[in-house]
């Protein structure tokens, strides 16, 4: 398929001329250069109001003689000087001068010329046009080392990609002289999937802009390096970044709870290797963030976290604290007392058996407050299901537990019904309880057996003894 080219409209004196060279460009657009004898196709060639792309084509033409290629080299039009200049055979000398032209165009094409020379492709890659620099820069044979000193100069973000990316420059090789690079190149240089801390360094010191030191401190600038920048960084794009590097300091973690930038106080919260006091700080902090964070963290102390359970203002927080495995087993137990967060206390892996005995009593108590003829779609109700299906499976967590942990509960917390529905299944170890009331309780269990109703027939205290008796007979009268 030919290539087909369009000739501009211009108004002059001579337009009958320009009218039959349209009507001419017209006919080679539908057969093509080729097809023109060779007189008429250099006639196109030197005519220069003929389209450039036609000129270019019959460049291409084989029995175009050399002198008529070499007159082409010194045409008006940028694009017709710049092809000829990059047919084979250019000699040195006229590359040589082509380096200097004023376009572009022309340099470029030097720049890619198979026989330029070394001494002029590092002249033509500190050209001032961006597409000659990345011509030169690309070609194999320019030195690694004007490849480093174009990255080190840092006159454009995308060349010192460009030469960073050229096979054989290996950023470990030259770190002595990257030191020393500008915003752009150290820029590009971070980029890179590996580079050196003593760079990291470098870079993430104030004597960069805030976007280099950003990437350099989440890259994982060194420890005593992104402290600094922590604690005495005027941007606060910069401290967040120190934070979430990694690498900061407890102590300079620990000066950064009063940070002014909610997002760098929000960081700190987050961050694993914030000390336990500071996270207890930010546990009181204005944001509803950032206590979040902070009563999900592993390191907050379970003395704040119950701080947090019973007092914080926010539903958001009590549920996340009461979820923390480091919350006190007190104050998982007394959270599952609340119907609101009983769900979220019995999945703590923490929550003691007492905390699902409570939960059981969360679930009864809502059962009688709620009212009849309630929309079975309605939010309560569909809590209350969520309440039921989580303490049922509590009940299944509650049912192999030893006895020993009721033996700290307290007698007053219990009543009847409650203490039924513990004794059951732990009758045996009940009974050897130190409290005189749970042996009277077993003494008149329904499900108690002999042997035990013997065992207590001898206790030494006569309520339990007279439990024994009052069972007896009732069975007796039964």
């Amino acid at each position: 398929m030919s290539e087909r080219w369009f000739f501009p409209v211009v108004n002059s004196a001579r337009e009958q001329e320009r009218i039959a060279l349209r009507a001419r460009v017209a006919q080679i657009n539908a057969v093509g250069s080729g097809a023109l004898p060779l007189t008429e196709a250099l006639e196109f060639l030197r005519n220069n109001e003929a389209p450039a792309a036609v000129r270019r084509t019959v460049l291409t033409r084989s029995d175009i003689p050399a002198d008529v290629v070499a007159e082409a080299r010194l045409m008006e039009d940028d694009s017709v000087r710049a092809f000829a200049m990059s047919l084979p055979g250019t000699p040195l000398d006229e590359l040589v001068l082509a380096s200097r032209d004023a376009s572009w165009q022309v340099r470029a094409a030097v720049a890619a010329h198979p026989s330029v020379t070394v001494d002029l492709l590092i002249t033509l890659a500190r050209d001032p046009s961006s597409v000659v620099r990345r011509a030169a820069i690309t070609r194999p044979d320019l030195p690694i080392d004007v490849l480093v000193d174009l990255v080190v100069s840092g006159r454009s973000r995308l060349d010192a990609e460009i030469a960073l990316a050229q096979p054989g420059f290996v950023i470990a090789d030259h770190v002595d002289r990257l030191l020393l690079a500008t915003d752009f190149a150290a820029g590009a240089v971070l980029a890179q999937p590996e580079v050196p801390i003593v760079l990291l360094r470098r870079y993430a010191r104030k004597d960069h802009c805030a976007s280099v030191r950003e990437i350099a401190l989440r890259r994982g600038a060194p420890s005593d390096v992104a402290s600094r920048a922590l604690v005495s960084a005027a941007e606060a794009s910069v401290r967040l970044a120190a934070v979430k590097g990694g690498n900061c300091s407890p102590l300079s973690l620990s000066r950064a709870v009063f940070d002014v930038s909610d997002e760098v106080r929000t960081a700190v919260a987050a961050c694993d290797a914030t000390p336990t006091k500071a996270v207890d700080l930010l546990l009181g902090d204005r944001s509803e963030e950032i206590r979040a964070l902070a009563a999900s963290s592993k390191n907050a102390s379970p003395e704040s976290l119950a701080v947090a359970v019973s007092s914080d203002r926010a539903a958001r927080i009590r549920r996340v604290a009461v979820r923390n495995p480091r919350c006190l087993p007190g104050a998982v137990v007394a959270a599952c007392r609340d119907e609101r967060l009983v769900v979220v206390a019995v999945a703590n892996p923490a929550c003691a058996p007492e905390g699902l005995f409570a939960a059981l009593v969360t679930l009864r108590s809502a059962a009688r407050e709620a009212p009849d003829g309630v929309d079975s779609k309605s939010p309560a109700v569909k809590r209350a299901a969520d309440v039921a299906r989580t303490v049922k499976d509590a009940g299944r967590r509650l049912a192999p537990c030893d006895w020993r942990w009721l033996r700290e509960l307290p007698l007053e917390d219990l009543n009847p019904e409650d203490l039924d529905r513990l004794l059951t299944g732990h009758l045996a170890d009940a009974a050897n309880d130190a409290r005189a009331a749970i042996r009277a309780a077993v003494a008149a269990h329904r499900d108690v057996d002999d042997a035990t109703l013997l065992l207590l027939a001898s206790d030494p205290e006569p309520d339990v003894r007279g439990a024994v008796t009052a069972r007896i007979l009732g069975a007796a009268r039964g």
